[in-house]
């Protein structure tokens, strides 16, 4: 099995080539997009930042877009980065205040999987985290 880092900058240098390809005046290092793309750089989860995320969708990858209602007693943020073997973006503005948000999938079948659990918490305990 490949290591989560690895795969991490597997994913980061294909959505470069991308991006690139898209839109050729574009051209981020390698080295910068690790460290910009991702949510705790080089750690082992998939959580994008907000230039991550624009980089992704400017590259053309498919992306799911689905509310989710935030539950400030359940770690969300840490489940996902612990079990989601995918890229994800998590925006919580404008709705936080009113306890919502929006978690963006770029993986069709784990975003067919979240919409029939219609429930993030449920979702998250369906599925197994990686063995560290």
């Amino acid at each position: 099995m490949i290591n989560p880092n690895q795969y991490k900058e597997e994913i980061t240098r294909q959505v470069a080539i991308e991006l690139r390809t898209a839109h050729p005046t574009i051209d981020v290092p390698l080295d910068e997009a690790m460290d910009t793309w991702w949510c705790g750089k080089r750690s082992g989860g998939f959580s994008l930042s907000t230039a991550g995320h624009t980089a992704f969708r400017l590259a053309g990858l498919q992306c799911y877009d689905y509310p989710i209602k935030l539950n400030p007693s359940y770690s969300v943020i840490t489940q996902l980065n612990r079990k989601l073997k995918v890229p994800y973006y998590i925006s919580l503005q404008p709705l936080v205040k009113l306890g919502f948000g929006t978690i963006s999938i770029y993986d069709g079948k784990t975003a067919m999987v979240l919409r029939l659990y219609d429930d993030l918490e449920k979702f998250l305990d369906s599925i197994g985290a990686w063995d560290n």
